[in-house]
């Protein structure tokens, strides 16, 4: 079923957006007197890396992908074309997405006398715009967005002003639905669609690591681009036009395996994929033709020459198929965590009072707690093995006491569901608290050197991420991840290569098989599993490129936190760790190593090893030189939680970030 739009805080939907070309269109309004302005727009980017006028030349991003307004330039960078950004002005300052704008220079309100959206004279937006409203000559409080309950900065109508464009009316989209009939000049052809705030629509992905030609809103390629959504999270349908010859069409997944037909010069297709992976075309939309049934993710693709996708935002040539929808975020499945901070929190605090701070989040729990300031030792702690027992991810040594930080510290933080547990599903017996919900649990018992054996981990699905130490002997920490060699294992307290000899075979459902080598007798053993849970969290693998438009993830959510390690076989690497409260825009340069003391590394290694988080997952922005985040070649793995899930019928869309 297609839904026209998911609701903001308020039960609040957005119908329409316009779409600009870059080229030529623009709005205009010649004002009889002038003033001090307020604006509240939503807009959704395509060109980045160009100058991109909002607001006449008062509001615009820059050709840096930072925004000014009226004489600031942000620190931050907007460049994530997934999503919508909502930007608001007035007298004072302007914000984005609710948050107030710092910079370098200073904001100096200007009256604007024939003001143009989307116009500076010289340059064009490109892109989407959507519930623009206007004051002339007052300065309006916040408006046109809010945070609903699960945090998410979500549309919100903005109060009457001066003007309101809903971009309602496909012919005349300069209509002024305010009441007060200050409409405005259309020039130029820009397009009426129903992706907007509300209901995100799929476009190509101008983020994608070599992906150029694009126009038209992203929806135009000359060259390979693949989409901003996983299309298999639905049954998804979609055409492509194609406008030269050599086009081949159809869906590509995170190893690069594509799945494609030949799309003739001049023809539009329309393809649909189920959730089971069955990726069919039609040339007609009656017969359908089977291309082939794709396993892991399926991207909407195009290679070979110029296309233009639609997913449903303006007019399809054929319908939608019974039981399939157009890909955008109302019709994302239903997430089942909606408020991804009731299950994994950030916090910062000053290093006195950051465990109470931390813990107070929830009743059982895995703490993570590092010195930002200061090089000292990462301190974990957790309620099944008592809040007094530490462990040091950057040691092999035993449990020690905790010791308060001396400066300014980060707890990261997993509600680990219930009191401990026994769990027999193994061969030898483990203490587990389980938050099945959220795909964590954690896990102890005692090592047994009589023969290989294997532990019940609660979670009821299969880990993608294991942590796992001894408590009480000297012994480094093994980490599981699926796309290490079979059997292998890094270490969570090391730089080196993969080693062997350490887990039995793979985790299953409900048990971790391990070797009776891998410990002493008698030895006591935690594990921290976590399960993959779509929009919350995500465990994966990438390929570094050596460039600094180098790999885009996806994760189907804006990411809260994300670890990063280099997997290849033979080589080493630290474990970066991100998260978006200590850096709170893109983009990411602090991050903190999970095995080393020191403190937080700003802007690392003179700007190796950066990243970028978008509305659906994250972009690797460091070249080959100094970097342990993209080698040319070399495999990556990582995990990421969520701070907002990209979509779902029953949530806000994540703004873009």
């Amino acid at each position: 079923m297609f839904l026209m739009g998911s609701q903001g805080p308020t039960g609040y939907s957005i119908t329409n957006s316009a779409r600009f070309n870059g080229t030529s269109d623009y709005l205009s309004k010649t004002l009889t007197t002038s003033a001090t302005t307020s604006g509240s727009v939503w807009v959704k980017r395509s060109k980045l890396g160009a100058t991109s006028p909002i607001f006449d030349n008062k509001v615009y991003f820059t050709s840096g992908d930072a925004l000014y307004a009226f004489g600031l330039t942000s620190t931050a960078l907007y460049r994530d074309p997934s999503a919508w950004y909502h930007i608001f002005w007035n007298g004072t300052g302007v914000y984005v997405n609710g948050t107030l704008v710092t910079g370098t220079g200073t904001y100096t309100a200007a009256s604007v006398t024939n003001p143009r959206l989307g116009f500076d004279g010289t340059n064009y937006f490109s892109g989407y715009m959507s519930d623009f409203a206007f004051w002339n000559g007052s300065s309006a409080s916040l408006q046109g967005g809010a945070a609903d309950a699960n945090g998410v900065w979500a549309a919100k109508r903005p109060s009457a002003g001066y003007s309101f464009l809903a971009f309602g009316s496909s012919g005349a989209l300069g209509t002024d639905t305010s009441g007060n009939g200050n409409n405005w000049t259309v020039s130029g052809s820009p397009v009426q669609t129903v992706d907007t705030p509300t209901n995100n629509y799929a476009t190509y992905n101008a983020v994608y690591p070599g992906v150029s030609g694009l126009t038209n809103g992203n929806m135009t390629c000359t060259g390979t681009a693949r989409a901003t959504f996983d299309a298999i999270r639905q049954n998804s349908y979609w055409e492509v036009t194609a406008s030269t010859t050599g086009v081949t069409s159809g869906t590509v997944n995170d190893a690069g395996t594509a799945s494609t037909v030949s799309v003739p010069n001049g023809s539009t297709y329309g393809f649909r994929i189920t959730t089971a992976g069955v990726l069919d075309y039609t040339t007609n939309g009656s017969s359908w033709t089977n291309i082939a049934t794709v396993s892991g993710q399926a991207y909407p693709y195009s290679t070979g020459g110029t296309t233009t996708v639609n997913f449903g935002a303006t007019t399809l040539v054929n319908s939608v198929p019974a039981t399939y929808a157009k890909p955008c975020t109302a019709n994302l499945p239903a997430v089942s965590i909606k408020k991804p901070s009731d299950h994994f929190n950030v916090v910062l605090a000053a290093g006195a009072s950051i465990k109470s701070s931390s813990e107070a989040l929830y009743t059982y729990f895995f703490e993570w707690i590092k010195d930002r300031a200061n090089s000292n030792n990462h301190q974990l702690i957790d309620t099944v093995r008592g809040a007094s027992a530490v462990l040091q991810s950057n040691s092999t040594g035993a449990e020690t006491t905790y010791s308060a930080p001396s400066g300014s510290s980060v707890g990261w933080v997993w509600n680990a569901g219930s009191a401990a547990s026994s769990n027999t599903a193994g061969s030898v017996a483990s203490q587990v608290s389980v938050n099945a919900a959220a795909g964590f649990s954690v896990v102890t018992w005692t090592h047994t050197t009589s023969g290989n054996y294997t532990v019940g981990h609660g979670l009821g699905a299969t880990p993608k991420l294991i942590i796992e130490k001894g408590r009480n002997a000297v012994l480094g920490w093994g980490v599981y991840h699926p796309a290490l060699t079979a059997g292998n294992r890094l270490i969570l307290n090391s730089t080196s290569a993969q080693v062997a000899g350490y887990w039995n075979g793979a985790p299953t459902s409900t048990t971790i098989p391990y070797l009776t080598t891998m410990a002493s007798n008698g030895d006591t053993m935690v594990a921290y599993c976590f399960a993959e849970i779509p929009g919350y969290s995500k465990f994966g693998s990438y390929v570094g490129n050596g460039s600094t438009d180098g790999p885009f993830v996806y994760c189907g959510f804006r990411p809260r936190w994300i670890m990063v390690r280099g997997a290849t076989a033979s080589g080493a690497g630290s474990w970066r760790i991100y998260d978006t409260s200590r850096d709170t825009y893109n983009v990411e340069a602090n991050p903190l190593y999970a095995e080393s003391s020191v403190a937080e590394k700003a802007n690392d290694a003179s700007g190796f090893n950066l990243i970028d988080v978008t509305a659906n997952g994250f972009k690797i922005r460091s070249s080959a030189s100094g970097s342990e985040t993209n080698a040319s070649g070399a495999t990556y793995i990582f995990a990421a939680f969520a701070e907002y899930p990209f979509g779902g019928s029953n949530v806000a869309p994540s703004p873009a970030r």
